[in-house]
Parts: structure tokens; C-alpha cells; sequence
């Protein structure tokens, strides 16, 4: 019991502090949510450890593209990400996919997604013809690429209990 208090104890520290980094964000500067482009290498093992993909099945080109957070800012003018994805089996989420990458802050490419830009919450939604939402105010997208597995690291995480509804 003791060491399931600790782990809690833990867990909720690294989301505070994940929460805080997140929020120190200066104007002028990357703010704390990017997006990640993958490809090569790293795409297909996100693919293939993500259950979406087996490795002799994907095609060449495939990219995979997702959000990740600025949880750190270091000294040298890199910036260490975060993202993470629950990976269901089955119908039973049972493990968690974590990214950590270490990117450099200049390579970052920034787009400009203008104001009443229309926004679907998937291709799927586009396509069936939903009324997309239109953004509300002008917003830069900032894109790291990312092909190999030089400066990232992929863990997986498995459920090793759960409480609660």
C-alpha cells in the first residue's frame, strides 16, 4: 500500500510539473504545445509500438503527425518534448506510449493559421461533410521534423493497475 501511495505521490508531481514548465512560456517565444512530424525510423516504430501499424506493413513516405508539450528549455537553445498516447488492445486501454525528444528551438518551422480558418475534428469529418469551426483568432503552429531516433526516446508503459469508474 505504501508504495501504490508513493507512485501516486510521483505521478502527480511529474503532471504538476510538466503543468508548470507548459505555462512558463515568454511572449515572442515557443509556447508550450508544438506539433511533431515523423517520418523514416521514428514513424514507423511510433506506428508499430501505437498498435496502428506491423513494421512489413508500412509504406514508404509514411508520416505520422501529433502534438507534443514544451517541458523544458535548455541552456544550449534545445528544448526538451513530451508527448504521450494511451495504446488500446482489444477495446481495453492497457498501455501508455511516451516521446521525449530533444529538439532544436531554430529548427522549429512556424505556420500562420489566419483567423475564421475552417477546423474539422478529423479527415473523416471533412469527407462525411460537417460544418467545420472556424478559429477564432490568428494562431502560430510551430512543426518539428523529426525522422530518426537520435535525441528521442520511445517507452512503453503497461497498465499495471486501475481505480475507479
Amino acid at each position: 500500500m505504501r508504495m501504490r501511495t508513493i507512485r501516486m505521490i510521483l505521478v502527480f508531481a511529474a503532471v504538476a510539473n510538466i503543468a508548470e514548465f507548459s505555462r512558463q512560456s515568454n511572449a515572442g517565444e515557443l509556447d508550450g504545445t508544438v506539433v511533431l512530424e515523423m517520418s523514416g525510423e521514428l514513424a514507423a516504430e511510433y506506428a508499430e509500438l501505437t498498435n496502428h501499424a506491423k513494421r512489413d506493413s508500412i509504406p514508404q513516405g509514411f508520416r505520422v503527425s501529433t502534438t507534443a508539450t514544451i517541458v523544458q528549455r535548455l541552456e544550449n537553445g534545445q528544448l526538451r518534448v513530451e508527448h504521450s498516447m494511451p495504446v488500446w488492445e482489444d477495446g481495453v486501454q492497457n498501455r501508455l506510449l511516451t516521446l521525449v525528444a530533444i529538439v532544436d528551438a531554430s529548427s522549429a518551422e512556424t505556420e500562420v493559421v489566419p483567423k475564421d480558418s475552417p477546423r474539422f475534428a478529423s479527415p473523416d469529418a471533412q469527407e462525411a461533410g460537417v460544418e467545420p469551426t472556424l478559429t477564432e483568432s490568428e494562431t502560430e503552429l510551430r512543426r518539428f521534423k523529426l525522422s530518426d531516433l537520435k535525441g528521442v526516446k520511445l517507452r512503453t508503459w503497461k497498465l499495471e493497475s486501475e481505480i475507479g469508474e
